[in-house]
């Protein structure tokens, strides 16, 4: 299936370039495991300091997926961990919070 990812950007100079992805997944896929290769190809950009933190949701104002961290091996799944790729529909956006605690997007 189609995957299509955007992402805010973290600074003036990173909206030059669209940030919009097509990936080609398999649906059944854990979305952790996706996460997860997403992060480990750097789709979301390092950052001075070394400690973005992202929301990842459906869509664009879709349900909360995930929450992550530079500084994290792992995303922490805000949906069940067994949901499938398919399950959340064909988009990912990823919200950019600064440097705040990632914990702190846990209660938002």
């Amino acid at each position: 299936m189609d995957l299509h990812l955007s992402r805010d950007s973290v600074a003036a100079g990173d909206d030059v370039e669209s940030h919009d992805k097509v990936l080609v997944v398999d649906r059944r896929r854990p979305l952790e495991l996706v996460l997860m290769s997403i992060s480990r190809d750097r789709y979301l950009p390092r950052i001075f300091g070394g400690r973005a933190s992202w929301l990842a949701v459906a869509g664009r104002r879709g349900p909360r997926l995930a929450v992550m961290a530079e500084q994290w091996d792992r995303p922490l799944l805000l949906v069940n961990a067994g949901t499938a790729i398919s399950q959340i529909g064909g988009a990912i956006h990823f919200e950019y919070h600064a440097q705040i605690d990632p914990n702190e997007l846990l209660t938002c």
